[in-house]
């Protein structure tokens, strides 16, 4: 089943169409919320070293609420396929909005680097932590590691958890740019 609505984005003033899919189970994949605030701003800041922070930062507002936000995201919008770019914001949504409602954080760092023409980032947190080896999975209904996981891998990439109860959690990410 697929679902299509179209919003205004009060905030860029930009029309966001949002797709829900729903292929029978219990995972609904919402393409475009909050990835589509970054879009206007990457196409205006496409030499700008800083566009990718302030897309970030616009990327995760409506996610995050009050928790504090540091991001150090040394990596020029241009210097990464559209693939990746939208993968990034994608994962570091996910990521960021896990961090928050499961773990309660109160603070979030994401840093990014290209390094040998791959990109490698971090999202790191205080939040509650958890033992990356018994992560709830599909099979409880939480899709969201797996589908970072399978992202990533799709673009030739991989994922390193660090994390423990009570510990906040770091996950790495290195991947095609």
């Amino acid at each position: 089943m697929k679902t299509t609505a179209v919003a205004i984005d009060f905030g860029t003033s930009k029309i966001v169409t949002l797709v829900a899919e729903n292929s029978g189970s219990q995972r609904c994949d919402i393409v475009g919320a909050g990835v589509a605030a970054y879009d206007g701003y990457l196409e205006e800041g496409w030499n700008n070293p800083d566009a990718l922070n302030e897309a970030i930062r616009r990327t995760l507002a409506p996610f995050i609420g009050e928790v504090a936000l540091q991001i150090r995201f040394n990596v020029p919008r241009r210097d990464l396929s559209d693939d990746t770019a939208h993968a990034l914001m994608r994962i570091i949504r996910e990521l960021a909005s896990n961090a928050t409602r499961h773990g309660k954080a109160k603070t979030i760092r994401i840093a990014g680097a290209l390094e040998n023409g791959r990109l490698l980032f971090s999202v790191s947190d205080d939040g509650a932590g958890f033992d990356p080896q018994r992560h709830p999975g599909g099979d409880e209904g939480h899709f969201g590691l797996d589908g970072i996981r399978e992202r990533i891998e799709n673009l030739g990439g991989s994922m390193e958890i660090e994390s423990a109860p009570d510990k906040g959690s770091t996950i790495r990410i290195s991947m095609t740019a």
